[in-house]
């Protein structure tokens, strides 16, 4: 094994799209995303090879009807 091989390894998990078909249900991470789609926890997971599955903040619930759609950051 080389030192690229693990490189690889994430370029295959990590992709540069993310897919979406309008014909399917918004589904992360098969199909697409929605804002309120707690996106960091599988990430955690996939990078501390499950060590650390959650990182207790939750996805956004205060959705504004127009640009930028999310609300203030999370209190720390």
């Amino acid at each position: 094994m080389g030192a690229w091989d693990g490189w690889s390894q994430w370029r295959n998990r990590l992709p540069d799209i993310l897919p979406y078909d309008p014909t399917r249900p918004v589904a992360y991470p098969d199909n697409g995303r929605l804002l309120t789609d707690d996106v960091a926890d599988p990430l955690l997971a996939l990078l501390t090879n499950g060590k650390v599955t959650e990182d207790k903040v939750g996805p956004h619930n205060d959705l504004l009807p127009e640009f930028p759609y999310l609300g203030p950051p999370h209190k720390a």
